[in-house]
């Protein structure tokens, strides 16, 4: 072969893989639903970051360029697994996926398998063509170009790349700086290294080459996330908990020990699912009913704030009060060895029980939970042929285990259950759909089924309720809340609720509240709701302050009517909660 033939496969081949991954970024892009200014900027962008990812194909010598065909195959695998999980987490995998290897479950491939779309070929029929390319033009055997050609064309790519990333990073600041004044370099670091924004942020600013090193550097640090807290650490987790701690007597117990504590955390519940009707038929009537009561407290307008530890970081947040860290999967990595801050604290002479209708080992949640003092859990595989998870449903069997528990309980109790059935893919064994859900028009199948499961759980919510003492004090409150096969970055809201609120006489206020709250303002509510008024109090207002009126979510979506006093009180919040955490701060 004659060098000016070599010259030209190797450039067109070159030439090849780039508009294969140039198809991959706007198929993710696509599929991500990321926007970015304007055709010119989209343009800038796209090659920018294939040139940045493919520079190092100049500095691979012929023999082994199979390496970039490797890479192109990862990176389609990266591209499907990764839009599965958006489909239902509206954010990316995170690199505390690493330390998830017990968070596995016989649902598993039946979750991810939901999540795919026939489109999803498309990631590998690029690879596919790529490799056709690469033994048609025999790229293997093609004599190697000049060291110096080969070393510019490396830095050229570099610098289209650095030029791709320079432009974005102007057209952000610019954009950012006009709805809140900020520096060049907070802008710099929001965009490189990333606040609490997310991984789908990070990738969004940086493109798959910059994002898949950080990648790698953040997965490292997972392993070595613990800190050991100086002096003034501990005094900055001081004053800000002291914002919001509480002087009373911590004695005073008197009419809590007299009264029973129920909390129902139930997967994936939307506020928007209280009142709804489908085809004439209330979805959940049980708690449509109960939100009417005179002494029920509902916030129907609550900003999901899960990160990395999902369903588990809305345990967080509700039980501990404390906000989930950025990139740390808290449950796994700490969740059996730190000391933890609880609601059940502040109940130490009430009898602890503890039901969950799964295994008990997604996200280490049986061990974690016990951490947090709620007891010895019950699971599923603690459950007799009296309570049937193929006939009840696994929600069903919990909740008629814990009726007959409640029979023999030792008063006064605090019992926690935490439902599952409602969790993707909203299949649930021997839960026949109503015709009017079946027939509904208008709704997809996972819609129609995710309607099914809100329904039976809500049934037996209710079957349950009623096998309570009447002393019993009952919180009900989403882990989060569920954009149902949507790829929006926001999520409907989820909810929080208190029935039987006169046995404390402490709510500030009953009914319906549809002000706009975050997960984070729950535990001080329902402090106020037990009439807990000394020591910790959480990391934030209770909801039932009017000044709460907005929130964020773990991607930087801000919802309600929030100042940018608050927001910036929210993101301090976090980075005191991911230092408690990491730095085990209240193992003193």
């Amino acid at each position: 072969m004659n060098r000016s033939a070599s010259r030209r496969d190797n450039i067109l081949f070159y030439c090849l893989l780039f508009i294969a991954a140039l198809a991959q970024w706007m198929l993710l892009k696509s599929g991500f639903d990321i926007s970015y200014t304007n055709f010119a900027g989209t343009a800038v962008k796209a090659v920018g970051d294939v040139a940045l990812m493919l520079a190092l194909y100049w500095l691979l010598s012929p023999k082994w360029r199979w390496i970039a065909v490797a890479a192109l195959w990862a990176a389609s695998i990266w591209s499907v697994a990764n839009l599965a999980y958006f489909r239902f987490w509206g954010d990316l995998i995170p690199p505390a996926a690493i330390t998830m290897g017990g968070n596995v479950d016989g649902n598993l491939m039946e979750y991810g398998a939901s999540l795919l779309r026939w489109t999803d070929i498309c990631f590998l029929i690029i690879p596919a063509l790529a490799t056709v390319a690469y033994r048609l033009l025999r790229v293997r055997q093609l004599p190697a170009l000049a060291w110096r050609r080969r070393f510019l064309l490396f830095c050229a790519s570099l610098v289209v790349g650095l030029a791709g990333q320079a432009a974005y990073l102007k057209t952000t600041f610019a954009w950012n700086n006009a709805v809140s004044p900020r520096t060049l370099a907070v802008e710099f670091r929001d965009h490189f290294f990333g606040g609490y924004t997310g991984q789908k942020r990070l990738y969004t600013y940086n493109g798959p080459a910059y994002y898949g090193v950080r990648y790698l550097f953040d997965t490292v640090g997972l392993l070595t996330s613990s800190v050991d807290l100086d002096q003034s650490q501990r005094s900055d987790i001081d004053a800000f908990i002291g914002r919001y701690r509480r002087q009373g007597n911590p004695d005073d117990l008197a009419t809590l020990d007299s009264i029973n504590v129920v909390y129902i955390i139930v997967e994936s519940l939307n506020a928007e699912m209280l009142g709804t009707r489908i085809g004439g038929l209330p979805v959940m009537p049980v708690l449509d009913s109960l939100a009417r009561i005179g002494d029920t407290v509902l916030f129907d307008n609550v900003v999901s704030q899960i990160k990395a530890s999902s369903s588990s970081d809305g345990h967080l947040l509700l039980l501990t009060g404390l906000l989930p860290p950025d990139k740390v999967a808290y449950s796994i990595s700490y969740g059996s060895v730190n000391k933890f801050p609880s609601l059940a604290d502040v109940m130490p002479r009430h009898h602890k029980y503890l039901l969950l209708a799964d295994e008990g080992v997604c996200w280490n949640e049986g061990n974690t939970l016990r951490n947090f003092g709620l007891g010895d859990p019950l699971v599923i595989g603690d459950r007799s042929d009296r309570y049937d998870p193929a006939i009840l449903g696994r929600d069903g069997a919990m909740f008629r285990q814990a009726a007959d528990i409640v029979k023999t309980a030792r008063q006064p109790f605090f019992m926690t259950l935490m439902t599952i059935s409602m969790h993707i893919p909203f299949k649930e064994e021997g839960w026949e759909m109503p015709q009017a859900v079946a027939d509904a028009p208008g709704l997809s199948r996972m819609e129609k089924d995710y309607a099914n499961v809100c329904h039976h759980t809500d049934f037996y919510i209710g079957e349950f309720l009623r096998s309570l003492p009447a002393n019993t004090l009952v919180f009900i409150a989403s882990d989060h809340s569920q954009g149902v096969a949507s790829s929006d970055d926001s999520t409907p809201p989820a909810m929080f609720m208190a029935l039987n609120t006169h046995l404390t006489a402490t709510a500030p206020q009953t009914g319906r509240i549809s002000r706009t709250v975050g997960q984070v303002n729950l535990f001080p509510a329902a402090l106020d709701i037990l009439g807990c008024n000394a020591g910790y109090a959480g990391l934030a207002p209770s909801a039932f302050n009017p000044a709460v009126v907005g929130s964020r979510d773990a991607n930087g979506n801000i919802y309600g009517e929030a100042s940018k006093a608050t927001l910036d009180t929210l993101d301090a919040a976090f980075q005191v909660s991911d230092l408690i955490i990491r730095g085990d701060y209240f193992n003193q």
